[in-house]
């Protein structure tokens, strides 16, 4: 499935947006009225891989967008920066890919992080240009989560990814984010690109809201790259337990069976019967 750029016009510049779900490049109007109005509470965790979250436009950008979509619903965020949740590095151990536990976890508070994002209705990441490359805050924030990667601990949520930069990089910080995102199975529904350079107005925030509203009210989908994804890592679980791999440190594929989704015939499956049963 190829991306489409959808282009915006502002007073003073063209402000590009891609979304995932066209198969053709066009020019169109965005619409930023929302009409229908959502009374049921909605949780959004996001984190913005930030140290200095008042001067950023990152963070600004997740705040006037969540202030105009609680115009029309209920909303609850989760706002997180390295300020309020400093990390520690991964130590690279495997033990989390083993063992479904990161050693570091009790020590930041970790662990509440990820039961938040899994009981979140939608995730939103963020993160500055640092020389074409996410941050390094958001790399470690990244790190840590990185066996979600083969259990899909997202599965059956929406999120969207945002990149800031004075001029460039940001279509390269939006695709790892992309990647990220789509390789923990969530389903990404926007990419915004904020360049102060070109001037930011109200009209982004509109954009942006618009795009976690859509987010917010339509089922999460399966897409090309999510089911790659899924039957590559399917056939290691599948070759895992051809192998008898000690229970112990067979974690993963504990997940799969306890889940189900080792006996899912794709993706969209484990999406039609509502993610299988969740015990991350």
């Amino acid at each position: 499935m190829s991306e489409s750029w959808a282009f915006y016009r502002s007073s003073r510049n063209w402000i590009r947006i891609i979304t995932a779900c066209q198969s053709r490049e066009y020019a169109i109007r965005i619409s930023i009225t929302v009409e229908e109005v959502i009374t049921v509470s909605k949780k959004i965790f996001a984190y913005a891989g930030v140290n200095n979250p008042e001067r950023s436009y990152t963070v600004r950008c997740i705040q006037k967008s969540i202030e105009l979509l609680r115009e029309r619903m209920d909303i609850e965020l989760n706002l997180y920066t390295n300020q309020e949740l400093p990390i520690q590095n991964c130590q690279g151990c495997l033990r989390c890919f083993f063992y479904g536990e990161c050693v570091l976890d009790s020590q930041d508070g970790f662990h509440k992080i990820k039961q938040e994002m899994q009981n979140s209705d939608f995730i939103i990441l963020g993160s500055p240009v640092y020389l074409h490359n996410v941050s390094g805050y958001m790399k470690t924030f990244i790190d840590r989560l990185s066996y979600w990667s083969h259990i899909f601990a997202l599965r059956n949520k929406n999120g969207l990814v945002i990149a800031t930069a004075d001029c460039s990089g940001t279509y390269e910080v939006n695709e790892y984010l992309n990647k990220a995102l789509t390789c923990f199975g969530c389903s990404v529904v926007g990419k915004i690109e904020l360049k102060s350079c070109y001037g930011i107005n109200e009209e982004l925030y509109r954009i942006c809201a618009a795009k976690i509203y859509t987010g917010l009210i339509k089922d999460a989908k399966s897409n090309e790259v999510l089911e790659e994804r899924f039957h590559a890592t399917k056939q290691l679980m599948i070759y895992r337990e051809n192998r008898k791999v000690d229970d112990e440190m067979g974690s993963e594929l504990r997940y799969w069976k306890e889940t189900g989704m080792l006996y899912a015939g794709s993706f969209s499956e484990v999406l039609e019967k509502g993610g299988w049963k969740n015990v991350c």
